[in-house]
């Protein structure tokens, strides 16, 4: 016999509609009790069906305690990375991008990236209007990374407003002209948690997601 589907004369929906939307394992073996009840005893229900609306119930219920157990592991890693960053406070971190921000005291250190060796290596530097406010010579330098810090200052030795600045570097590559990668680092402030991001809060008042941090310092 066909299990029995229609139980509205027992004010109940029947369980393969229940087991769609259910979340309640107690609900769906409710259900399955109350059928096996209601069934014609001339025509009980076959074997067959009957392990098809358990095995409908062990995969409804799989599935719901695996989208509990990934809902607790995002919480978790989000956890240890809150606590990770917190620990940041206070230290300098790398982060990839041209752009960095100059204080009224300080300057800006960072790392230009070569693909081979090159020369010269020339760091420019750029205010918010795209003109250049120092060039700052590394001479030849051999593949890898290489560090650089800019003062603050102009060509002439004059301290330049505080603000955004850019930073580039050309260089010659087999006879080819190309930019190279730039990192600058920055010291952390603090750490803002705003909904799934966690965001780093850098001297100067910039702010960068906490996976942008290439290296710590």
């Amino acid at each position: 016999m066909t299990a029995i589907t229609d139980l509205s004369g027992l004010g109940l929906p029947s369980p393969a509609t229940q087991v769609a939307g259910a979340t309640s394992q107690d609900t769906f073996l409710t259900l399955m009790l109350t059928q096996l009840q209601n069934q014609d005893p001339m025509q009980p229900l076959e074997s067959g069906e009957f392990l098809s609306q358990l095995a409908a119930f062990e995969t409804a219920a799989g599935v719901d305690g695996l989208q509990t157990s990934v809902g607790q592991l995002n919480q978790s890693l989000y956890t240890s990375q809150a606590l990770q960053a917190s620990t940041l406070i206070g230290h300098n971190v790398l982060t990839d991008g041209s752009t960095a921000t100059l204080r009224s005291e300080g300057s800006i250190e960072g790392y230009v990236h070569l693909p081979a060796s090159a020369s010269p290596v020339e760091v420019q530097i750029k205010d918010s209007s795209g003109v250049v406010v120092r060039t700052i010579d590394l001479g030849s330098q051999a593949a890898g990374r290489v560090p650089f810090e800019w003062d603050g200052t102009d060509a002439s030795g004059n301290r330049v407003a505080p603000g955004d600045y850019t930073i580039s570097c050309d260089i010659v590559v087999d006879g080819a002209s190309q930019a190279a990668d730039i990192s600058t680092s920055a010291a952390v402030q603090s750490v803002t948690l705003s909904g799934a991001d966690i965001l780093l809060n850098l001297a100067g008042g910039s702010q960068i997601p906490f996976s942008q941090v290439t290296e710590i310092l």
